[in-house]
Protein backbone atom coordinates (compact mmCIF):
# COMPACT_ATOMS: atom_id res chain seq x y z
CA UNK A 1 0.00 0.00 0.00
CA UNK A 2 0.85 3.20 -0.74
CA UNK A 3 1.39 6.03 0.84
CA UNK A 4 0.47 9.33 -0.29
CA UNK A 5 0.80 12.93 1.65
CA UNK A 6 -1.14 15.65 -0.38
CA UNK A 7 0.15 19.48 -0.51
CA UNK A 8 -3.24 21.65 -0.98
CA UNK A 9 -2.90 25.01 -1.18
CA UNK A 10 -5.83 27.11 -0.15
CA UNK A 11 -5.78 31.32 0.22
CA UNK A 12 -2.44 30.85 -0.73
CA UNK A 13 -1.60 29.23 2.65
CA UNK A 14 -0.16 25.50 2.33
CA UNK A 15 -1.59 22.55 4.32
CA UNK A 16 -0.27 19.06 5.11
CA UNK A 17 -2.42 16.50 5.20
CA UNK A 18 -1.83 13.64 7.57
CA UNK A 19 -4.72 11.87 6.40
CA UNK A 20 -3.96 8.54 4.23
CA UNK A 21 -5.87 7.64 1.29
CA UNK A 22 -5.51 3.96 0.16
CA UNK A 23 -4.19 3.98 -3.34
CA UNK A 24 -2.61 0.54 -4.27
CA UNK A 25 -1.24 -0.36 -8.05
CA UNK A 26 -2.72 2.90 -9.17
CA UNK A 27 -6.49 2.44 -7.59
CA UNK A 28 -7.63 5.16 -5.18
CA UNK A 29 -9.87 2.52 -3.07
CA UNK A 30 -10.46 5.04 -0.45
CA UNK A 31 -10.44 8.43 1.03
CA UNK A 32 -10.53 9.42 4.55
CA UNK A 33 -14.05 10.37 5.61
CA UNK A 34 -12.18 12.12 8.44
CA UNK A 35 -9.76 14.26 6.15
CA UNK A 36 -11.12 18.02 6.87
CA UNK A 37 -10.17 19.52 3.41
CA UNK A 38 -12.54 20.82 1.04
CA UNK A 39 -10.54 21.08 -1.72
CA UNK A 40 -9.13 17.30 -2.83
CA UNK A 41 -6.82 17.46 -5.36
CA UNK A 42 -6.29 13.36 -6.50
CA UNK A 43 -2.72 12.78 -7.20
CA UNK A 44 -1.53 12.24 -11.06
CA UNK A 45 -0.03 8.74 -10.05
CA UNK A 46 -4.18 7.51 -9.76
CA UNK A 47 -4.88 5.62 -12.67
CA UNK A 48 -8.41 4.15 -11.52
CA UNK A 49 -11.01 5.42 -8.93
CA UNK A 50 -12.83 2.43 -7.13
CA UNK A 51 -16.86 2.78 -6.34
CA UNK A 52 -17.36 4.48 -2.88
CA UNK A 53 -13.90 5.42 -3.01
CA UNK A 54 -14.94 8.85 -1.22
CA UNK A 55 -18.22 7.44 0.50
CA UNK A 56 -18.96 9.46 3.99
CA UNK A 57 -16.06 12.10 2.96
CA UNK A 58 -18.69 14.93 4.55
CA UNK A 59 -16.36 17.77 4.79
CA UNK A 60 -15.44 17.64 0.81
CA UNK A 61 -16.96 20.58 -1.83
CA UNK A 62 -14.63 20.32 -4.50
CA UNK A 63 -12.75 17.13 -5.87
CA UNK A 64 -9.68 17.84 -8.62
CA UNK A 65 -9.56 14.54 -10.88
CA UNK A 66 -5.80 14.54 -13.17
CA UNK A 67 -5.56 13.43 -16.78
CA UNK A 68 -4.34 10.08 -15.27
CA UNK A 69 -7.57 8.93 -14.60
CA UNK A 70 -8.50 6.50 -16.91
CA UNK A 71 -11.14 4.40 -14.95
CA UNK A 72 -14.16 5.19 -12.52
CA UNK A 73 -16.20 2.46 -11.44
CA UNK A 74 -19.78 3.24 -10.28
CA UNK A 75 -20.17 6.37 -8.34
CA UNK A 76 -16.97 6.88 -6.19
CA UNK A 77 -18.48 10.41 -4.63
CA UNK A 78 -21.68 8.44 -2.82
CA UNK A 79 -22.88 10.44 0.23
CA UNK A 80 -20.58 13.08 -0.18
CA UNK A 81 -23.06 15.50 0.95
CA UNK A 82 -20.97 18.91 0.49
CA UNK A 83 -19.49 18.52 -2.68
CA UNK A 84 -20.69 21.22 -4.74
CA UNK A 85 -17.87 20.80 -7.95
CA UNK A 86 -16.07 18.05 -9.66
CA UNK A 87 -13.48 19.22 -11.90
CA UNK A 88 -11.40 17.36 -14.65
CA UNK A 89 -8.17 18.02 -16.33
CA UNK A 90 -8.46 19.44 -19.24
CA UNK A 91 -5.94 17.07 -20.82
CA UNK A 92 -8.29 14.15 -19.79
CA UNK A 93 -8.84 11.68 -22.75
CA UNK A 94 -11.85 9.68 -20.98
CA UNK A 95 -13.49 12.36 -18.86
CA UNK A 96 -14.41 15.85 -18.72
CA UNK A 97 -16.65 18.38 -16.12
CA UNK A 98 -18.57 21.33 -17.06
CA UNK A 99 -19.95 23.92 -14.19
CA UNK A 100 -18.67 21.17 -11.77
CA UNK A 101 -20.71 18.31 -13.01
CA UNK A 102 -18.94 15.30 -14.29
CA UNK A 103 -19.50 13.54 -17.44
CA UNK A 104 -17.35 10.84 -20.14
CA UNK A 105 -15.07 12.88 -22.67
CA UNK A 106 -17.65 13.12 -25.35
CA UNK A 107 -20.40 14.29 -22.76
CA UNK A 108 -22.87 11.42 -23.91
CA UNK A 109 -22.93 9.68 -20.58
CA UNK A 110 -23.78 11.77 -17.11
CA UNK A 111 -21.58 10.39 -14.30
CA UNK A 112 -21.87 12.47 -11.19
CA UNK A 113 -24.17 15.55 -10.37
CA UNK A 114 -22.75 17.40 -7.05
CA UNK A 115 -25.18 16.98 -3.97
CA UNK A 116 -24.72 20.67 -3.63
CA UNK A 117 -25.16 22.34 -6.39
CA UNK A 118 -27.25 25.11 -6.22
CA UNK A 119 -30.03 24.49 -8.17
CA UNK A 120 -33.57 23.61 -7.53
CA UNK A 121 -33.95 22.65 -11.30
CA UNK A 122 -32.28 20.92 -13.94
CA UNK A 123 -32.49 20.04 -17.63
CA UNK A 124 -30.13 17.21 -19.10
CA UNK A 125 -28.36 18.51 -21.34
CA UNK A 126 -29.68 16.64 -25.38
CA UNK A 127 -26.12 15.15 -26.23
CA UNK A 128 -26.65 12.81 -23.18
CA UNK A 129 -27.03 9.52 -24.10
CA UNK A 130 -27.02 7.95 -20.46
CA UNK A 131 -27.24 8.61 -16.72
CA UNK A 132 -24.82 6.70 -14.20
CA UNK A 133 -25.57 4.90 -11.34
CA UNK A 134 -26.36 7.27 -8.33
CA UNK A 135 -25.36 9.93 -10.51
CA UNK A 136 -27.91 12.36 -8.78
CA UNK A 137 -27.81 10.85 -5.39
CA UNK A 138 -28.22 13.18 -2.44
CA UNK A 139 -28.95 16.01 -4.41
CA UNK A 140 -31.71 17.66 -2.09
CA UNK A 141 -31.90 20.78 -3.67
CA UNK A 142 -33.72 19.48 -6.72
CA UNK A 143 -36.99 19.98 -7.52
CA UNK A 144 -37.62 18.90 -10.65
CA UNK A 145 -35.58 17.48 -13.22
CA UNK A 146 -36.37 17.24 -17.51
CA UNK A 147 -34.86 14.09 -19.03
CA UNK A 148 -34.30 14.61 -22.83
CA UNK A 149 -35.37 11.91 -25.89
CA UNK A 150 -31.76 11.39 -26.36
CA UNK A 151 -31.27 10.02 -23.08
CA UNK A 152 -31.20 5.82 -23.42
CA UNK A 153 -30.05 4.22 -20.07
CA UNK A 154 -31.01 5.55 -16.76
CA UNK A 155 -28.72 3.83 -14.02
CA UNK A 156 -29.50 2.51 -10.31
CA UNK A 157 -30.35 4.56 -7.66
CA UNK A 158 -30.12 7.79 -10.10
CA UNK A 159 -32.31 10.18 -7.76
CA UNK A 160 -31.94 8.64 -4.36
CA UNK A 161 -31.91 11.12 -1.14
CA UNK A 162 -33.24 13.60 -3.40
CA UNK A 163 -35.79 14.51 -0.65
CA UNK A 164 -37.11 17.89 -2.01
CA UNK A 165 -37.70 16.15 -5.45
CA UNK A 166 -41.47 16.76 -6.73
CA UNK A 167 -41.12 15.65 -10.29
CA UNK A 168 -39.50 13.80 -12.94
CA UNK A 169 -40.17 14.82 -16.41
CA UNK A 170 -39.72 13.27 -20.08
CA UNK A 171 -39.40 14.96 -23.40
CA UNK A 172 -42.58 12.99 -24.61
CA UNK A 173 -40.45 12.03 -27.82
CA UNK A 174 -38.29 9.78 -25.58
CA UNK A 175 -38.42 6.29 -27.04
CA UNK A 176 -37.02 4.59 -23.68
CA UNK A 177 -38.68 6.67 -20.73
CA UNK A 178 -41.94 8.46 -19.88
CA UNK A 179 -42.95 10.15 -16.88
CA UNK A 180 -46.62 10.34 -15.78
CA UNK A 181 -47.51 12.62 -13.05
CA UNK A 182 -44.13 13.57 -12.49
CA UNK A 183 -43.26 9.76 -11.70
CA UNK A 184 -40.77 8.19 -13.94
CA UNK A 185 -41.48 4.93 -16.24
CA UNK A 186 -39.97 2.99 -18.96
CA UNK A 187 -41.53 3.57 -22.10
CA UNK A 188 -44.41 0.68 -21.93
CA UNK A 189 -44.80 1.55 -18.43
CA UNK A 190 -43.85 -2.27 -16.92
CA UNK A 191 -41.14 -0.79 -14.80
CA UNK A 192 -41.78 1.45 -12.27
CA UNK A 193 -38.34 3.36 -12.19
CA UNK A 194 -38.77 6.29 -9.38
CA UNK A 195 -41.35 7.74 -7.41
CA UNK A 196 -40.05 11.27 -6.11
CA UNK A 197 -38.99 11.68 -2.71
CA UNK A 198 -40.89 14.67 -1.75
CA UNK A 199 -44.42 14.15 -4.22
CA UNK A 200 -47.51 15.80 -2.99
CA UNK A 201 -50.50 12.81 -1.72
CA UNK A 202 -50.31 9.77 1.01
CA UNK A 203 -51.52 7.49 -1.57
CA UNK A 204 -50.43 5.91 -4.33
CA UNK A 205 -52.36 2.91 -7.07
CA UNK A 206 -49.38 1.41 -9.34
CA UNK A 207 -50.78 1.47 -12.57
CA UNK A 208 -51.65 -2.25 -13.79
CA UNK A 209 -49.33 -2.14 -16.23
CA UNK A 210 -45.72 -2.36 -14.62
CA UNK A 211 -44.56 -5.82 -13.88
CA UNK A 212 -41.34 -4.60 -12.01
CA UNK A 213 -41.17 -2.08 -9.07
CA UNK A 214 -37.34 -1.15 -9.58
CA UNK A 215 -34.83 -0.89 -7.08
CA UNK A 216 -35.03 2.50 -4.83
CA UNK A 217 -37.90 3.21 -6.59
CA UNK A 218 -40.42 4.33 -3.50
CA UNK A 219 -37.03 4.83 -1.37
CA UNK A 220 -37.41 8.36 0.83
CA UNK A 221 -40.85 9.14 -0.33
CA UNK A 222 -41.53 10.59 2.96
CA UNK A 223 -45.14 11.90 2.15
CA UNK A 224 -46.29 8.23 0.46
CA UNK A 225 -48.16 6.18 3.25
CA UNK A 226 -50.25 4.04 1.60
CA UNK A 227 -49.80 2.23 -1.71
CA UNK A 228 -51.59 -0.26 -3.61
CA UNK A 229 -49.74 -3.13 -5.56
CA UNK A 230 -52.07 -4.91 -8.72
CA UNK A 231 -51.94 -7.99 -9.52
CA UNK A 232 -49.26 -7.36 -13.02
CA UNK A 233 -46.38 -6.87 -10.73
CA UNK A 234 -44.15 -9.88 -10.58
CA UNK A 235 -41.03 -8.46 -9.03
CA UNK A 236 -39.56 -6.48 -5.87
CA UNK A 237 -36.61 -5.57 -6.60
CA UNK A 238 -33.43 -4.86 -3.81
CA UNK A 239 -34.19 -1.83 -1.72
CA UNK A 240 -37.27 -0.55 -3.59
CA UNK A 241 -39.05 0.64 -0.49
CA UNK A 242 -35.99 1.78 1.69
CA UNK A 243 -36.58 4.13 4.12
CA UNK A 244 -39.85 4.71 3.02
CA UNK A 245 -43.29 5.81 5.07
CA UNK A 246 -45.44 2.99 4.25
CA UNK A 247 -48.29 2.43 7.27
CA UNK A 248 -48.96 -1.03 5.92
CA UNK A 249 -48.13 -2.97 2.71
CA UNK A 250 -50.25 -6.24 0.77
CA UNK A 251 -48.47 -7.90 -1.70
CA UNK A 252 -50.23 -9.98 -4.32
CA UNK A 253 -50.03 -13.24 -5.43
CA UNK A 254 -48.70 -12.18 -8.60
CA UNK A 255 -45.40 -11.23 -6.92
CA UNK A 256 -42.86 -14.32 -6.62
CA UNK A 257 -39.96 -12.54 -6.55
CA UNK A 258 -39.22 -10.04 -3.77
CA UNK A 259 -35.45 -9.00 -3.72
CA UNK A 260 -32.89 -8.53 -0.23
CA UNK A 261 -33.63 -5.12 1.38
CA UNK A 262 -37.14 -4.59 -0.26
CA UNK A 263 -38.61 -2.60 2.39
CA UNK A 264 -35.14 -1.75 5.01
CA UNK A 265 -35.82 0.61 7.63
CA UNK A 266 -39.44 1.26 6.78
CA UNK A 267 -39.94 2.74 10.23
CA UNK A 268 -43.51 3.11 9.78
CA UNK A 269 -44.35 -0.29 8.63
CA UNK A 270 -46.13 -2.40 11.31
CA UNK A 271 -48.33 -4.90 8.97
CA UNK A 272 -47.62 -6.41 5.96
CA UNK A 273 -49.50 -9.53 4.51
CA UNK A 274 -47.98 -11.86 1.98
CA UNK A 275 -50.20 -14.02 -0.94
CA UNK A 276 -47.84 -16.47 -2.44
CA UNK A 277 -45.85 -19.10 -1.69
CA UNK A 278 -43.31 -19.41 -4.72
CA UNK A 279 -40.75 -16.62 -3.84
CA UNK A 280 -38.18 -17.15 -1.07
CA UNK A 281 -38.70 -15.67 1.86
CA UNK A 282 -36.13 -14.12 4.06
CA UNK A 283 -36.06 -11.76 6.63
CA UNK A 284 -33.72 -9.10 5.63
CA UNK A 285 -36.53 -7.98 3.31
CA UNK A 286 -37.78 -6.38 6.39
CA UNK A 287 -34.45 -5.66 8.18
CA UNK A 288 -34.61 -2.73 10.36
CA UNK A 289 -38.86 -2.27 10.01
CA UNK A 290 -38.76 -1.58 13.75
CA UNK A 291 -42.36 -1.05 13.79
CA UNK A 292 -43.05 -4.09 11.91
CA UNK A 293 -45.50 -6.53 14.45
CA UNK A 294 -47.59 -8.54 11.78
CA UNK A 295 -46.65 -10.41 9.23
CA UNK A 296 -49.94 -12.47 7.72
CA UNK A 297 -48.78 -15.65 5.84
CA UNK A 298 -52.83 -16.95 6.67
CA UNK A 299 -53.41 -17.33 3.23
CA UNK A 300 -50.53 -19.17 2.35
CA UNK A 301 -51.07 -23.39 2.32
CA UNK A 302 -47.37 -24.58 1.60
CA UNK A 303 -47.40 -27.78 -0.37
CA UNK A 304 -44.98 -29.70 1.44
CA UNK A 305 -41.92 -29.60 4.29
CA UNK A 306 -39.17 -28.71 1.78
CA UNK A 307 -40.60 -25.36 0.60
CA UNK A 308 -41.87 -24.84 3.94
CA UNK A 309 -38.44 -24.65 4.70
CA UNK A 310 -36.67 -23.10 1.66
CA UNK A 311 -39.17 -20.40 1.56
CA UNK A 312 -39.91 -19.51 5.50
CA UNK A 313 -36.08 -18.68 6.41
CA UNK A 314 -37.35 -19.74 9.63
CA UNK A 315 -34.50 -22.34 10.27
CA UNK A 316 -32.47 -20.08 12.07
CA UNK A 317 -32.78 -17.63 15.17
CA UNK A 318 -32.59 -13.78 13.95
CA UNK A 319 -31.02 -10.70 15.19
CA UNK A 320 -33.15 -9.02 17.61
CA UNK A 321 -31.92 -5.96 17.06
CA UNK A 322 -33.39 -5.88 13.60
CA UNK A 323 -36.42 -6.21 14.58
CA UNK A 324 -39.82 -5.35 17.07
CA UNK A 325 -39.70 -7.94 20.10
CA UNK A 326 -43.60 -8.69 19.12
CA UNK A 327 -43.29 -9.61 15.66
CA UNK A 328 -45.73 -12.35 14.76
CA UNK A 329 -45.90 -14.49 12.18
CA UNK A 330 -49.88 -15.62 11.08
CA UNK A 331 -49.83 -19.25 9.63
CA UNK A 332 -52.22 -21.27 7.63
CA UNK A 333 -51.63 -24.02 10.12
CA UNK A 334 -49.78 -26.16 12.75
CA UNK A 335 -47.42 -27.56 10.31
CA UNK A 336 -46.15 -24.30 9.42
CA UNK A 337 -46.09 -23.03 12.46
CA UNK A 338 -43.53 -25.63 13.19
CA UNK A 339 -40.89 -24.44 10.91
CA UNK A 340 -40.64 -21.75 13.52
CA UNK A 341 -39.96 -23.87 16.29
CA UNK A 342 -35.76 -23.29 15.53
CA UNK A 343 -36.23 -19.32 15.50
CA UNK A 344 -36.73 -16.93 18.24
CA UNK A 345 -40.01 -15.67 16.35
CA UNK A 346 -43.58 -15.67 17.58
CA UNK A 347 -46.10 -17.93 15.14
CA UNK A 348 -49.50 -18.45 14.82
CA UNK A 349 -52.17 -20.49 13.46
CA UNK A 350 -54.93 -18.19 11.92
CA UNK A 351 -55.78 -14.75 10.35
CA UNK A 352 -54.83 -11.52 12.36
CA UNK A 353 -57.15 -8.95 13.38
CA UNK A 354 -57.50 -6.61 10.34
CA UNK A 355 -57.99 -2.55 10.95
CA UNK A 356 -59.55 -1.78 8.11
CA UNK A 357 -60.11 1.97 9.29
CA UNK A 358 -59.23 4.36 11.85
CA UNK A 359 -59.60 7.86 12.06
CA UNK A 360 -60.25 10.73 13.55
CA UNK A 361 -62.39 13.90 14.01
CA UNK A 362 -62.05 17.04 16.46
CA UNK A 363 -65.06 18.24 18.28
CA UNK A 364 -64.68 21.28 20.47
CA UNK A 365 -62.80 19.81 22.96
CA UNK A 366 -63.09 16.26 22.30
CA UNK A 367 -61.56 13.61 20.07
CA UNK A 368 -63.60 11.39 18.25
CA UNK A 369 -61.90 8.18 17.22
CA UNK A 370 -63.36 5.98 14.53
CA UNK A 371 -62.06 2.13 14.41
CA UNK A 372 -63.49 -0.17 11.74
CA UNK A 373 -61.77 -3.76 12.26
CA UNK A 374 -62.01 -7.41 10.52
CA UNK A 375 -62.36 -10.00 13.15
CA UNK A 376 -59.21 -12.62 13.60
CA UNK A 377 -59.59 -16.35 13.50
CA UNK A 378 -56.80 -17.52 15.82
CA UNK A 379 -57.93 -18.97 19.10
CA UNK A 380 -57.22 -16.34 21.75
CA UNK A 381 -59.78 -14.11 24.08
CA UNK A 382 -59.68 -10.60 23.35
CA UNK A 383 -58.97 -9.14 26.38
CA UNK A 384 -58.82 -5.14 25.80
CA UNK A 385 -59.42 -2.61 22.84
CA UNK A 386 -59.09 1.06 22.59
CA UNK A 387 -56.95 4.05 21.63
CA UNK A 388 -53.16 5.16 23.01
CA UNK A 389 -52.01 8.55 22.60
CA UNK A 390 -48.88 10.27 23.20
CA UNK A 391 -46.56 12.89 22.32
CA UNK A 392 -44.16 10.50 20.84
CA UNK A 393 -44.73 8.69 17.55
CA UNK A 394 -45.83 4.68 17.73
CA UNK A 395 -47.25 5.13 21.22
CA UNK A 396 -47.97 1.69 23.09
CA UNK A 397 -50.39 0.46 25.68
CA UNK A 398 -48.17 1.52 28.43
CA UNK A 399 -48.94 5.44 27.17
CA UNK A 400 -52.42 7.41 27.66
CA UNK A 401 -55.19 4.88 26.98
CA UNK A 402 -58.98 5.21 26.55
CA UNK A 403 -60.70 1.83 26.69
CA UNK A 404 -63.27 0.81 24.67
CA UNK A 405 -66.62 0.09 25.97
CA UNK A 406 -69.02 -1.50 22.94
CA UNK A 407 -68.34 -4.64 21.01
CA UNK A 408 -68.92 -4.65 17.65
CA UNK A 409 -66.16 -4.38 14.42
CA UNK A 410 -67.40 -1.17 13.97
CA UNK A 411 -66.81 1.51 17.06
CA UNK A 412 -65.83 5.12 18.37
CA UNK A 413 -64.06 6.14 20.79
CA UNK A 414 -63.66 9.38 22.39
CA UNK A 415 -61.03 11.35 24.55
CA UNK A 416 -61.46 14.58 26.43
CA UNK A 417 -59.17 16.88 25.14
CA UNK A 418 -59.72 19.91 27.37
CA UNK A 419 -56.62 19.70 29.71
CA UNK A 420 -54.42 18.61 27.21
CA UNK A 421 -50.93 20.79 25.98
CA UNK A 422 -51.50 22.75 22.51
CA UNK A 423 -49.16 19.92 20.39
CA UNK A 424 -48.71 17.46 18.02
CA UNK A 425 -49.73 13.89 19.40
CA UNK A 426 -49.91 10.44 17.73
CA UNK A 427 -52.64 7.96 18.09
CA UNK A 428 -53.04 4.11 17.31
CA UNK A 429 -55.99 2.01 17.98
CA UNK A 430 -54.83 -1.28 19.98
CA UNK A 431 -56.19 -4.74 20.90
CA UNK A 432 -55.02 -7.06 23.64
CA UNK A 433 -55.10 -10.44 23.33
CA UNK A 434 -53.93 -13.31 25.78
CA UNK A 435 -50.45 -13.17 24.51
CA UNK A 436 -50.19 -10.28 22.15
CA UNK A 437 -51.47 -6.81 21.26
CA UNK A 438 -51.98 -5.57 17.61
CA UNK A 439 -52.31 -2.23 16.83
CA UNK A 440 -53.78 -0.49 13.91
CA UNK A 441 -51.82 2.28 11.75
CA UNK A 442 -50.70 5.64 13.43
CA UNK A 443 -52.90 9.10 13.24
CA UNK A 444 -51.25 12.71 14.33
CA UNK A 445 -53.50 15.97 15.14
CA UNK A 446 -52.87 18.68 16.81
CA UNK A 447 -54.23 20.68 19.86
CA UNK A 448 -54.11 24.21 18.87
CA UNK A 449 -53.76 27.04 22.06
CA UNK A 450 -57.34 28.47 22.65
CA UNK A 451 -58.15 32.10 21.59
CA UNK A 452 -58.61 32.90 25.87
CA UNK A 453 -55.92 31.78 27.22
Amino acid sequence: MKKVFLFIVLLNITFIAVSQPVIESGELKSWPPTDTFKRVIIPNTVIKIANYAFQGCKNITEIIIPSSVEEMQGNPFFNCIHLKKITVDSTSSFFSSENGILFDKSKTFLLAFPSRFDTTSYAVSTTIEGIGNFAFQGCSHLNKILIPSSVKEIGVGVFLYCYNLTDIAVDESSPEFISEDGILFDKNKTILIKYPDNKEGNQYFIPNTVKSIAEFAFACTKNLTDISIPNSVKFIKHNAFLNSSLHAIKIPSSVYDIESYAFQNSQNLTSVKLSNEAWPFSMNVFRLCNQLITIDLSDINYSDDFNMNFYVDMSRKVDPKFFHPALTFYVANEKIKNTFKKSNLNAIVGKPLEFIDFYFKKNQSNIEFSITTAPASFQSPMKERGVVVSEKPFPSTNDTKIIAEKDGEIYNITMDASNMEPKTYYARAYVIYENLTTYSKQVSFTLEQPNNK
